[in-house]
C-alpha cells in the first residue's frame, strides 16, 4: 500500500499536480515561527533540510504534502531555490531522522540534516 502511494506521488510530481496542503510555516517579521500547531511548548523543532533531487516547481510542493501527512509534522516550507526547507514539527511525535528517512526520501530525494533546534517561547 505504501508504495502504491509513493508512486502516485511521484507521478504526480512529475505531472506538476500536487498542490500544497496550505500549512506552510510563517516566520514574523520578530523572527518568530507561527504554524497550525495544536499546542505550543518546548517539544515543537524547527528542522531546516537540503534536498538533493529537486528538479521542478512541483517537486516542494508534492514533498511538503507528503510530509505533511506524518504525525507530529505541523508545518513545512520547502523551495526549488534553497533546494531544501524548513520543518516544524512535534519532538513527541516524530524526530528529525524519521523525518529525512521516510519514504519520499527512499527514491530520487534524499534529504540532510542541516539543523534541528528547539522552538523556545515562540521563537
Amino acid at each position: 500500500m505504501n508504495k502504491i502511494v509513493l508512486v502516485l506521488i511521484l507521478g504526480a510530481l512529475i505531472a506538476g499536480c500536487v498542490q500544497p496542503q496550505g500549512k506552510a510555516i510563517e516566520k514574523t517579521s520578530s523572527g518568530k515561527y507561527l504554524s497550525n500547531a495544536e499546542h505550543q511548548g518546548d517539544s515543537l523543532h524547527v528542522l531546516t533540510i537540503d534536498i538533493r533531487g529537486l528538479s521542478c516547481p512541483a517537486c516542494p510542493k508534492g514533498i511538503s504534502s507528503f510530509l505533511m501527512e506524518l504525525d507530529g509534522v505541523v508545518g513545512t516550507e520547502i523551495t526549488l531555490e534553497q533546494k531544501g526547507g524548513t520543518i516544524v514539527y512535534d519532538s513527541t511525535k516524530i524526530t528529525a531522522e524519521e523525518i529525512v528517512n521516510s519514504e519520499i526520501f527512499q527514491g530520487v530525494f534524499k534529504a540532510e540534516i542541516i539543523d534541528d533546534r528547539p522552538i523556545k517561547d515562540g521563537a
